[in-house]
């Protein structure tokens, strides 16, 4: 099913994870005051300023925290945590349907709220690689701060809001931003790519 995913053909899964194995993620990063987070390169913010990416007025960016958990040059586990994925791949290949999965890249994304940031506001639109993956995105909190895709023409096409244990996944040349949250203090995201 989800290697067929066409543009635009986004899924959502409500509760994706049953409650104990979500626990291992909120125990082991969201609730962990000791997890390794590190400032994302280009001073903190959300993308690189490349030709990989899509301008726009309702853009806005700040900063962003990261943990890599696989590193997309060398497909080898940067960090412990990475432990907490590998645990739990043939539960996801079986709920979605996969016979096979290969981890392209995985990492943790955490914004953290800009008080004076507006609903319309998104950070930069955006593909992960140039080459073909789909995206497994796994929301670790409960978040305002909507995962926005956009078409070719910078139009709005879905909006997915953060909520503990959705998960979204899509084809990866969708482009598509988080936005940072407002009224909440931080939006944590689980971010896979894999083909």
């Amino acid at each position: 099913m989800v290697d067929d995913l066409k543009n635009n053909n986004i899924a959502v899964y409500d509760d994706f994870f049953l409650e104990k194995d979500f626990k291992d993620f909120e125990d082991h990063i969201v609730y962990n005051g000791d997890f390794p987070w590190f400032l994302a390169f280009d001073s903190g913010k959300t993308v690189h300023d490349d030709h990989n990416i899509m301008k726009s007025e309702n853009v806005i960016e700040y900063l962003q925290f990261i943990h890599i958990l696989l590193a997309a040059d060398t497909g080898k586990p940067n960090s412990n945590y990475y432990r907490l994925i590998e645990e739990k791949i043939t539960y996801i290949m079986n709920k979605l349907k996969l016979n096979n999965i290969e981890i392209l890249r995985a990492k943790l994304n955490l914004q953290t709220q800009i008080t004076n940031n507006k609903p319309h506001f998104h950070n930069t639109p955006h593909i992960d690689a140039h080459y073909k993956h789909n995206v497994f995105m796994l929301y670790l909190n409960d978040s305002d701060g909507d995962t926005v895709f956009v078409d070719d023409d910078k139009n709005i096409v879905k909006r997915v809001t953060p909520k503990a244990n959705r998960v979204v996944v899509f084809n990866g040349m969708n482009y598509h931003a988080g936005s940072h949250p407002y009224k909440t203090d931080k939006r944590i995201v689980l971010n896979i790519n894999y083909k």
